[in-house]
């Protein structure tokens, strides 16, 4: 999978992206674009493929793909780390650091 956070377009992409990792961590950032508290980390989120090679970073527009959104029971912004296609850990919240300290606790 490319460096970089991948954006998810349906269904069907997101188990696609989930099936090619394996089993690397995969973090999915689910976002909003009216979101205020994810506008004010997104630069730092679109850098966290460069400081942990190996992880795969997903990002969801829960506008765009309400279904994905609603089996997960996300707030805004919400990180949802799965590994072997089993969620194991939800982060709400914007606290860049919590979020690398969970990335480096399950990669």
């Amino acid at each position: 999978m490319d460096l970089g956070v991948y954006e998810v377009f349906d269904g069907d992409d997101f188990q696609n992206k989930i099936s090619e990792a394996g089993s690397s961590l995969i973090v999915v950032v689910f976002y909003g674009c009216f979101a205020h508290s994810y506008k004010n980390i997104k630069s730092e989120v679109d850098k966290l493929p460069e400081e942990f090679p190996g992880v795969v970073f997903l990002k969801i527009d829960v506008e765009l793909l309400e279904d994905l959104s609603d089996d997960y029971e996300i707030r805004l912004p919400t990180f949802t780390f799965v590994k072997d296609r089993k969620k194991i850990d939800v982060y709400e919240g914007r606290d860049i650091i919590a979020i690398k300290n969970l990335i480096t606790k399950y990669k």
